[in-house]
Order: structure tokens, then C-alpha cells, then sequence
């Protein structure tokens, strides 16, 4: 590949990054896809089938949360994303503050008001460790993410927390609707 397209390729890339409309395109993807396995999430939270499709669900929700936050943060912050962007194709030694998983983090970034009470800081904290771990992985690669609360093991050699809450479904919606009325 020559330099000119390499431009012309890291070009396209910046500009899908710096793009809202394109964060919140792939999260309305992320949703779709989470309510195709809303049945069987149904069913394995129930105890009555995989304990584990819910997880996968969730993590499909909480990429999808992500999204619309940094959606959020490229509308109202476009030159330090785009800064961070160029720092990062010439220094890959810190990578833009967006290219995370942390919902917590992102939220601080974002300064969004409405969910900075500690009501939200638990849900926030167990969608980012859905996101990062538990919904793709059998056990986090950190042993420090297992211990409070105690992890239960279910199955074979598969360990996780509780990573959902009674009021999960409710306030994913909540969640998701405020975050999509911020940005239209």
C-alpha cells in the first residue's frame, strides 16, 4: 500500500470516528441485535436454559450505551477527539481517551449531567465490566475484578459476578432514551 492511500484510508477512518452519526448507527445496530437475543436472555436468566446468553446480551447493550456516549462526546468535543486522534497516528503510547470500554470514565469525559448520581454509578460500573469481560470472556484476565462479590462458579471452569441488576431492563431504557435525546 503506498502512502497516499494510507492517507487517504487514515482519512476515512478519522472522519467515521469524528462522525455522531456513525456512533449512533452502530448502536442502534447493537440494540437490534440485543432484542434478537432478548427470548433467550429471557429464558437463561430464568435458570431454565444457558445461564450465559444473558451476559452476551448485556454486552451487546453496553457497546451499545458506549457508543452513544462517545457519539455524544464527538458532537460536543470534536477538536480534543480529533487532537487525540492525530497525537495517537504519530505516538501510540497513549491511546485517545475514547478508546475505552469504561462507561464510568466516558461519562466523565462526556460531562453529561444526568447520571452522575451513585444511583447510576453501579449500573454504569457492571455494564463496563459486561463490555470488557464478563460477556466475552469465561473469567476476567484481571483476578482483581472477581472478588467482591464473591464470584459464583456456574458450569465448568466459568466463573462470574453477578453483573446484573433487578432494574437492569428498565434502566437500560432509560439509559438508552436519554442518551438518544441528547443527541437529536
Amino acid at each position: 500500500m503506498n502512502s497516499s492511500t494510507c492517507d487517504e484510508l487514515g482519512a476515512i477512518h478519522k472522519s467515521c470516528l469524528l462522525d455522531p452519526a456513525s456512533w449512533m448507527k452502530k448502536a442502534r445496530e447493537l440494540l437490534a441485535a440485543s432484542e434478537i437475543l432478548r427470548p433467550a436472555a429471557d429464558v437463561s436468566e430464568s435458570g431454565t436454559d444457558n445461564p450465559y446468553i444473558a451476559d452476551v446480551r448485556y454486552m451487546l447493550i453496553a457497546f451499545a450505551i458506549e457508543n452513544l456516549i462517545k457519539a455524544h462526546i464527538v458532537k460536543t468535543q470534536p477538536q480534543m477527539v480529533s487532537d487525540e486522534i492525530d497525537r495517537y497516528a504519530s505516538d501510540r503510547s497513549r491511546r485517545p481517551r475514547i478508546f475505552t470500554h469504561d462507561l464510568l470514565e466516558l461519562l466523565r469525559i462526556s460531562e453529561l449531567k444526568g447520571f452522575k448520581d451513585d444511583d447510576w454509578a453501579g449500573f454504569f460500573d457492571r455494564f463496563s465490566h459486561i463490555a470488557t469481560w464478563s460477556g466475552r470472556y469465561p473469567a476476567s484476565i484481571f483476578p482483581k475484578d472477581l472478588p467482591t462479590p464473591c464470584p459464583l462458579p456456574l458450569g465448568d471452569k466459568y466463573i462470574v459476578r453477578r453483573w446484573r441488576g433487578d432494574n437492569d431492563n428498565p434502566n437500560i431504557d432509560t439509559v438508552v432514551k436519554a442518551l438518544l435525546n441528547e443527541l437529536e
